[in-house]
């Protein structure tokens, strides 16, 4: 099943969410000293990923980032939350592998750009960190506990590398929504265009969230190893998010259009395989079980609220920035709704 990254006014592809282990020795959970190892976190959602891990407390002295360019804007969008930025390419492992030697953890976000259509090289670069990973294992580790958000195919190479594993299969982000292909009609014209029918349920999580889920994981891991977890916070009909965007926008209606699927087909298959799983099939993830598993999840509207929806000058090219503590914050949001 293709991996979440749409990149027009559609649903992003079905997401397959895979999660892996890091390479030092040792057991028990994330300790002060332990260090964690961060893969494809520069860009947006990666970001939102990121913010998740610091405000579940892990602390920015811990983290390393990886990025193709150290100097580039997006990797200083990283540096500036304080954390360090270090040069890592998985089509050049070696370039990982020392990196990879003095973690104890490690969090994948992403093999991949943001794109409409697969990229053939994520299985390419999966391949090369399951490798790593079982270069780690045969060295003696074993102790630690990493996510990774990437197809199932990636996932299974994970699985087989022998490392402590959790699978995380995570739904619509709602960042999606920021995007310039939905966002300016939402906040201008009162339109939320999304194809599908407006009493059909969609399943979503923020990617804030991964982040959220990852920290608890780090620092328990026994209870995740070798799980494989749908993963969603909140799950509503189109009209139920026209209805959150609009509160969200302080009033006004707000309408949902449901985009015939047909248009699709011409625009992007991939597009219309994304329309045509969400129409017919759907995530399989329990929202509830998440939320009482991973407390303080994201609902819709908490995510809204908290990521300053309500603001036209905000774009999502700009990053997506969160409300300060939004753990707790979230928590008190979810508690009045």
């Amino acid at each position: 099943m293709p991996a979440p990254r749409a990149a027009r006014p559609a649903p992003q592809r079905p997401a397959a969410a895979a999660a892996a282990a890091a390479g030092a020795s040792g057991a028990g959970g994330l300790g002060p000293d332990d260090k964690v190892l961060l893969i494809g976190v520069t860009g947006v959602t990666g970001r939102c990923a990121l913010d998740g891990l610091l405000a579940a407390g892990v602390a920015p002295s811990q983290l390393l980032a990886l990025s193709r360019n150290p100097t580039s804007p997006a990797a200083a969008a990283v540096a500036a939350r304080g954390v360090a930025v270090a040069a890592g390419d998985l089509d050049s492992p070696a370039s990982i592998e020392p990196h990879l030697a003095a973690a104890r953890f490690v969090y994948v976000h992403a093999l991949s750009g943001d794109a409409a259509s697969a990229d053939p090289a994520e299985l390419r670069r999966g391949a090369a960190l399951a490798a790593l990973l079982r270069a780690r294992q045969g060295a003696g580790g074993g102790g630690g506990l990493g996510l990774i958000d990437q197809k199932n195919a990636v996932a299974d190479e994970l699985m087989a590398s022998g490392a402590p594993f959790l699978g995380l299969e995570a739904t619509m982000f709602m960042e999606e929504f920021w995007k310039r292909y939905t966002r300016p009609q939402i906040i201008g014209k009162g339109t939320f265009p999304f194809s599908l029918p407006s009493d059909r349920k969609l399943q979503l999580v923020s990617a804030r969230d991964l982040g959220t889920a990852a920290a608890a994981a780090m620092r328990s891991p026994a209870p995740f190893a070798g799980r494989n977890i749908p993963f969603a916070a909140d799950e509503l009909t189109p009209v139920e998010m026209a209805a959150a965007f609009a509160a969200a926008q302080g009033g006004g209606e707000v309408k949902h259009s449901s985009p015939p699927a047909w248009l699709f087909w011409i625009l992007s298959r991939d597009l219309w395989r994304i329309i045509t799983f969400l129409r017919e099939k759907g995530y399989g993830a329990d929202p509830a079980a998440c939320r009482a598993e991973f407390p303080g999840l994201l609902s819709f509207r908490s995510f809204l609220e908290l990521s300053g929806w309500g603001d036209a000058a905000r774009a999502y090219d700009g990053g997506i920035q969160f409300s300060d503590a939004p753990v707790a914050a979230a928590v008190a949001v979810a508690a009045a709704e």
